[in-house]
């Protein structure tokens, strides 16, 4: 990003460049006795002279907000591997659930926004499913229409904001650094996003906490979470039938995926002990060995409660987001730059705007994401379906006995 003074020795070097190569240029087609060619000549010298004659570092400077985004996502893939405490990346099971290949199988993204930065609201199509009184034994007379399926619609706005402080990066600061600026930027940047995604991870854990479905057509209310045991006795040893209860409420839900479970405590001690692997350490399943698929989060207990877990059936919570500077909106000159960068973790895309401050000679930065978590609308089922109530999110208390 260059400031007025740059671009006054930018301009008086290319005035001076082309003064030289215009004289010189005169010259060399006059001594020729070819004054025709002048232009031709001061065009080659003055393309030759520019360099020469421009302050160093100053005709082809970069500005600094030229491929910022991609240059800032570039840096924070290769910070990724770094064991430094400001790029240490807490477990976020809840959201990492969300965005993981189990619960995005099969499943197609509500195109909330088609690309340009325009759309924050989707408009959402479904139909019931038929119940057995639709059903009939008798033989009907022809051309009999007793039943008029009508389809119904879910408009969903994309309303709930998320952002990090302004963070200011100060140039005479910059300057006592041995890294360059750019690694520099990179690096706090990366350090910002972690609080970033542990308050979404939060705010979603407290979203699904106001959400959750019924267990089975026979529990048509379940104001509390459903006990499973899952250890036993002093040496705390593994239960497999609370794995097993578990399974059949997913069963009774009509599910042949395997459950989504997410949580600590008990949970997690069980699920260690059958060596289940936790599926966002390192950001993919480590393990086929149990029957769950677990993933780790210390912050739910906080929300729900001592030893509370969610389970979710695959594909029917999704996290919808909505990304305001893209397209013709993505925009960068030398006094801002607004555009995108992907969180390298958590697959997730954040919008990133910089401006400059001429005055102060700092730049500030700030990184944020429009979102909602969507789950299936309440009327998905009829209200004589045995489903009916059911969005596949349940609600769990693990016991050790």
């Amino acid at each position: 990003m260059k400031n007025l003074k740059t671009t006054m020795k930018l301009g008086f070097a290319l005035i001076l460049a082309l003064a030289v190569a215009v004289a010189m240029g005169g010259g060399f087609a006059y001594a020729m006795g070819k004054p025709e060619l002048t232009s031709i000549f001061s065009i080659t010298l003055f393309a030759a002279s520019a360099t020469m004659f421009a302050p160093a570092g100053v005709l082809f400077a970069i500005p600094f907000t030229q491929g910022l985004c991609e240059k800032i996502q570039v840096s924070m893939n290769q910070l990724l591997g770094s064991k430094t405490p400001y790029l240490k990346r807490t477990q976020v099971g809840y959201l990492q659930a969300l965005k993981s290949p189990m619960n995005m199988a099969g499943v197609s993204i509500v195109p909330v926004d088609p690309g340009n930065g325009k759309n924050r609201s989707v408009r959402i199509k479904f139909i019931q499913r038929a119940v057995e009184g639709d059903i009939i034994t008798a033989v009907p007379a022809n051309c009999d229409i007793d039943n008029y399926p009508s389809p119904f619609e879910q408009t969903v706005a994309i309303t709930k904001y998320i952002a990090t402080k302004g963070v200011g990066f100060n140039e005479d600061e910059m300057r006592k650094l041995c890294e360059a600026d750019s690694e520099y930027r990179a690096s706090v940047m990366s350090a910002q996003i972690d609080a970033l995604m542990k308050v979404l991870n939060k705010q979603l854990i407290t979203l699904q906490a106001a959400n959750f479905g019924r267990f089975n057509p026979d529990v048509p209310v379940f104001p509390a979470p459903k006990p499973v045991t899952l250890l036993n006795g002093v040496l705390r040893q593994a239960v497999y039938s609370g794995e097993a209860d578990i399974a059949q409420d997913f069963s009774n839900l009509d599910s042949n995926d395997r459950p989504i479970v997410v949580g600590s405590g008990i949970l997690s001690n069980y699920a260690r002990q059958i060596n289940i692997g936790c599926c966002n350490e390192i950001g993919q399943d480590l393990s086929q060995a149990g029957k769950l698929d677990f993933f780790e989060d210390r912050f739910v207990e906080g929300i729900l409660g001592a030893n509370q877990f969610i389970g979710l059936v695959p594909g029917y919570v999704q996290l919808l987001t909505w990304n305001k500077y893209v397209a013709s909106y993505f925009k960068e000159n030398d006094k801002f730059s607004k555009g995108t960068v992907m969180d390298p973790v958590t697959g997730i895309v954040l919008d990133m705007k910089w401006i400059y401050d001429e005055c102060a000679e700092e730049y500030v930065v700030r990184l944020s994401l429009n979102y909602e978590l969507y789950f299936i609308p309440a009327n998905s089922f009829a209200a004589a379906d045995e489903l009916n109530g059911v969005n596949f999110t349940l609600r769990y208390l693990a016991v050790a006995v």
